[in-house]
């Protein structure tokens, strides 16, 4: 189905261009146009029909690699130690001994919290339903800014004084209109920064265990 859909579409591109060149050309012909001038509208119109369907694709990697410069990866405002849980969409009961932490605190789909608390003996007690305690929380910021160009922001925040401590951006351009076509067979896309956030790394770097 891809393979017919990649012919059908460079058919019509094909025979666009076809229609454009032969009636530019009988055009300049009546006005007694020489060759040379139609050789140089064919160039021409393939170089505009060529960014018509590529055109979208350069200048959005433009603003890709402008944004990669400027704001993807990781920014430390200010650490904070002797952290003894945080609140996140992505804790679990492993949080708190995988982590170094206490207790760590999750944001369930409905907005409750469930709150998990290593004893002294290494146990993870569960507590649902529980008022959060934790000042600290760690989200994530899922934003589509165009067609082409996505933005995930992961943030630790104060939430007493609703100051960001840090930051993480990754950047994702999927390409112009054509290349979004094949996504499905062979996903083109530019990933910024190319490493993946290690996200225990992130938090407990910011966020320092008591010891």
């Amino acid at each position: 189905m891809l393979f017919l859909t990649i012919v059908v579409l460079f058919l019509v591109w094909l025979a666009i261009t076809a229609v454009l060149i032969g009636w530019v050309w009988r055009v300049l012909s009546r006005r007694g146009k020489s060759l040379s001038a139609r050789l140089a509208s064919t160039v021409l119109i393939l170089a505009a029909m060529v960014a018509l369907v590529m055109g979208d694709h350069a200048i959005g990697k433009f603003q890709f690699d402008r944004m990669c410069k400027s704001e993807s990866g990781l920014r430390v405002f200010r650490k904070v130690a002797d952290v003894d849980g945080f609140r996140s969409v992505f804790a679990s009961n492993d949080t708190p001994s995988a982590y170094g932490y206490v207790f760590a605190e999750r944001i369930n789909s409905d907005g409750s919290v469930t709150r998990f608390t290593r004893n002294d003996g290494g146990r993870v007690i569960e507590e649902p339903r529980v008022a959060p305690r934790a000042r600290y929380v760690v989200e994530q910021k899922n934003e589509r800014l165009s067609m082409q160009i996505s933005r995930t922001e992961h943030f630790v925040a104060d939430a007493e004084s609703n100051q960001r401590l840090a930051r993480h951006v990754m950047l994702v351009h999927r390409g112009g209109w054509l290349v979004r076509q094949f996504e499905g067979a062979n996903p083109e896309r530019s990933v910024c920064p190319s490493e993946p956030l290690n996200f225990r790394n992130f938090v407990v770097g910011v966020l320092q265990p008591k010891s």
